[in-house]
Parts: C-alpha cells; sequence; structure tokens
C-alpha cells in the first residue's frame, strides 16, 4: 500500500499531513506537476526531511501538484521503484494499490514499473483525455487507484471514487489521517498514538485470523476495505496498514 495525492494549486495540505503520509509509507517518496508544458517530475525521497526540503520549494507555486508515499510491496526499495513514474517529458502518474500483473518474488522492479514499461509507454499519445480508455484502465487497475498529469495541466484520476476528497484534496486511502480519525479507541487492548496513522500492536482476542463482524468489537462501527483488492479488512492488523494479509504477500484474495 501506498498514498496518492492529488493537491489542486487553489487547495493546501499541510505539513503535519505530510508527515504522517511518510511516517505511514516509508520506503520513498515524490511529487509532479506541470510546468512549460512539461511534467516535472521529483522522486526518491528517503527522509521526510530531504521530502520536505524540496516539496516547500513549491509552496509559491500556483501549479496543481501530484505526491506520493510509498510502501514497497514489489521491487526494491530504491529511486528507480518511487513515484511519480514518467510515461514520456509531458506525462507521468502516481499510484496506489497492487496491480494484476506478474512480478517475479525476487523482481528488482515493482508491478507500477512494469505497468508503465508494458502498457502504458504503448498506449496512443492523449489517451487520458480518451474517455473509452477509461473504463478499460479502470477495469485493468480495479482495486487500485492513479492520478496521471500532462504537461497541458490535464489532470486524470484513475477509479477516482475509491479514493475520497477532504479540503479540496484527494486522498486515495485514509493514511494521511491521525489514528483517532479512523473512530477507534483505546480500551481494545492497546492505545493509538495520536500523532501517527500507525496503530501499535493490538492483542487480537481470539486467532489472527477473525470470522467476522462478530468478533468485532461493540464500538466498531465502520467497516474499512482493502486499499488493493476491496475485501473488507478482519483485524487491526490489516487496519494498520489498510490492506489485508493476502494482498500484502502479494496475493489477491478472491473477492465475492
Amino acid at each position: 500500500m501506498c498514498i496518492a495525492i492529488f493537491k489542486p494549486k487553489e487547495s493546501k495540505v499541510s505539513k503535519k499531513t505530510l508527515k504522517r503520509c511518510f511516517t505511514a509509507n516509508p520506503d520513498g517518496a515524490g511529487y509532479m506537476y506541470p510546468e512549460h508544458g512539461k511534467m516535472v517530475v521529483k522522486r526518491g525521497f528517503f527522509t521526510f526531511k530531504a521530502f520536505w526540503s524540496s516539496y516547500s520549494k513549491m509552496l509559491n507555486k500556483a501549479v496543481d501538484i501530484g505526491i506520493h508515499f510509498r510502501i514497497a510491496t514489489s521491487g526494491k526499495v530504491d529511486t528507480k521503484n518511487c513515484h511519480p513514474h514518467t510515461v514520456n517529458n509531458s506525462l507521468a502518474f502516481i499510484h496506489n494499490g497492487i496491480l494484476a500483473i506478474d512480478v517475479k518474488k525476487a523482481s528488482l522492479v515493482s508491478d507500477t514499473v512494469l505497468f508503465n514499461q508494458q502498457i502504458v509507454k504503448k498506449l496512443q499519445d492523449g489517451f487520458i483525455k480518451n474517455t473509452a480508455f477509461d473504463y478499460l484502465i479502470e477495469s485493468f487497475i480495479k482495486g487500485s487507484k492513479m492520478v496521471f498529469m500532462s504537461g497541458d495541466g490535464t489532470v486524470k484520476i484513475y477509479n477516482e471514487t475509491d479514493g475520497h476528497w477532504k479540503d479540496g484534496v484527494w486522498f486515495s486511502n485514509g493514511t494521511y489521517k491521525k489514528a483517532t480519525d479512523y473512530g477507534y479507541y483505546q480500551d481494545y487492548g492497546t492505545y493509538y498514538k495520536n500523532d501517527s496513522p500507525k496503530i501499535e500492536t493490538t492483542v487480537i482476542p481470539s486467532s489472527d485470523w477473525l470470522d467476522g463482524k462478530d468478533d468485532y468489537p461493540e464500538y466498531l462501527s465502520e467497516s474499512f476495505s482493502c486499499d488493493s483488492c476491496d475485501t473488507e479488512l478482519l483485524d487491526k492488523a490489516e487496519l494498520e496498514l489498510m490492506m489485508c494479509r493476502f494482498c500484502t504477500e502479494g496475493n489477491h484474495r478472491a473477492v465475492a
């Protein structure tokens, strides 16, 4: 799991929010924006200090920005696997999720890199403006979300409704939130950290796999789905990553 963010030029994202994103997704950060008809891509930040030092220089620019914080599910933790990924000089994208692409266990590159190389780079120019591609791409990446940005200012969010807008900014999942924003409390065997979306280790009352909602604490009034395969998360270990254990291990859980 990662988090992809689209910040329109008229909107703001606080430093605290971005730091929470990095804390929850610490395997490399990056961002992109259009300039003079081309896409500028900055990536390979492995500390929040390095990311903020670069990103903060953008705050006086009136441009749309795509931001990404990575958790590695395939491929090495290195700059090449960091997002954004460049399609060509005028097109780049960021991705949250796991794709149905054959990634060898020892692969040095991620599913997103392979998707870019094997599919995206071979599509016709301007495909993000062609609605005929919307269904094809959104169906293929089902369970994932992607933000494409073009140097001419065009922005396309695939599977946009699988993420959500908050204060004028689009987030692909909830790892930008404080732990308490998820609606859970501190009386189920552990305490949340208020300054991080990470959830501390929790004592599960039965087995690692809970059988269903009957095993949830009474106050758990809202369910959450895996950011990758969209099945319901079953315990707090999964909620910590907002991803089911099958997807964490690179194997999609069958969706009924």
